[in-house]
């Protein structure tokens, strides 16, 4: 799209440090986050990397901002790591996950919840910035 900027992150580190980045509207993470830190992909062990990157969003991004995230979701179940493949989000990981964000959809249960818990299932939620 001709209104899209793409940079790297070379060039975006640049800009944050020079005070010159600009804020986001928005933030999309789909099938990413789960494994971020348990280094499936080359990445350092951190057990909190998830949580970290998304609060490195809410830093960069404009106070109105939406978070659009899709992850592994057990909502009603439990939370678990399937090391080094991912994480299941359920009800410790993900609010912690997204803490300062406050979700707003989608707001029926049916479409929240799939009973197997499955790795496989990722709905993607939407928050705003608090």
């Amino acid at each position: 799209h001709p209104a899209w900027e793409i940079i790297r992150p070379t060039e975006f580190r640049r800009r944050y440090l020079e005070g010159t980045l600009d804020k986001f509207d928005a933030v999309f993470t789909y099938s990413s986050m789960e494994h971020s830190g348990l280094g499936r992909y080359g990445d350092s062990l951190n057990p909190w990397a998830d949580m970290i990157s998304i609060a490195q969003a809410w830093c960069v991004s404009k106070p109105d901002a939406k978070l659009a995230i899709g992850v592994p979701t057990n909502v009603n179940g439990r939370d678990r790591i399937e090391f080094n493949a991912g994480r299941v989000y359920g009800p410790i990981l993900y609010p912690s996950m997204v803490t300062n964000w406050r979700f707003i959809w989608p707001m029926e249960d049916k479409q929240r919840v799939n009973p197997t818990g499955s790795i496989q299932y990722q709905p993607v939620f939407i928050f705003t910035k608090q």
